[in-house]
């Protein structure tokens, strides 16, 4: 008797403890995504514009709840091991880099842009709600510092919000870091963020920001004497590598207490700001 080939049936058994579940209706103009995340009591339903650029990954979305769940004043057990109401360091491997889709090994000789996005889907797929990078790194450890759900918040910046600042851009991609800096910064002074990165995702239209509650960071100038006494000193902002920079300003704030922190782009003679993140 002929057996019939239907490829269209599973031939692994459903595990709804340990399976994230998404129904994605899709047109033109939007996307409604329904799902089941594992760990997560409620079923989600999120009405996304067709062009977003976040995510449908179990990270992405289960830092998306929480942060909703925080701002309702009502934190959910979620399924996973860390603490995402905290800061936490990671020394990434090439593997956990590789798990995103902007992948490296050499701070060095990768753009900040590609770094960032990056740190960006790892920090999500931990559950955290932002991460950045300290420059740091030894062999194929690169260490990612992730920010805490509550005290962080993603925005999609429109282009148009952009092109008013003084210090606009077009492409993440080809502008220098540290005007990216500035300009993320501007952005976080005029929407009452404490301070503010972009995260190197854009689509035409927008580009993705992290604004940093003013509760969990402390902005202040450092001199050209403590950056020439650094093993990372450099003369001006604006020609420095971003990894370097990065090194230079995390050491900084180790020192003085803090969790960590980076270079805001700003600067003036004798001045060079920094953005530092207090301890959760």
């Amino acid at each position: 008797m002929q057996k019939l080939n239907d490829l269209s049936r599973s031939l692994i058994p459903l595990e709804p403890d340990g399976t994230l579940i998404a129904v994605i209706e899709m047109s033109l103009s939007s996307w409604l995504v329904a799902g089941i995340v594992p760990g997560v009591e409620r079923q989600p339903l999120k009405k996304l514009e067709a062009e977003t650029f976040m995510l449908l990954d179990a990270g992405f979305l289960k830092a998306a709840l929480a942060l909703e769940d925080w701002r309702a004043g009502s934190m959910l057990v979620r399924d996973t091991p860390y603490d995402v109401t905290r800061l936490h360091f990671f020394d990434t491997t090439h593997l956990d880099r590789a798990s995103t889709p902007w992948r490296f090994d050499d701070p060095e000789r990768t753009p900040a842009a590609q770094a960032s996005r990056m740190a960006t889907d790892f920090a999500a797929s931990k559950g955290f709600g932002a991460g950045g990078l300290t420059g740091h790194h030894i062999g194929e450890r690169v260490r990612v510092l992730c920010l805490p759900v509550p005290g962080t918040t993603f925005i999609d910046i429109l282009d148009s919000e952009i092109a008013a600042l003084p210090f606009p851009f077009d492409d993440i991609n080809t502008t220098p870091w540290a005007q990216v800096g500035r300009a993320a910064m501007e952005i976080a002074g005029r929407r009452g963020a404490g301070a503010g990165f972009f995260t190197g995702h854009q689509v035409p239209g927008r580009k993705g920001w992290i604004g940093i509650d003013a509760r969990l960071v402390e902005v202040f100038d450092i001199d050209d004497g403590t950056v020439a006494s650094s093993q990372w000193a450099f003369t001006d902002i604006n020609t420095v590598g971003w990894a370097q920079a990065a090194r230079l300003a995390s050491d900084v704030c180790f020192q003085r207490g803090f969790a960590g922190g980076f270079f805001t782009g700003h600067q003036l003679p004798n001045k060079r700001q920094i953005a530092a993140l207090r301890h959760t």
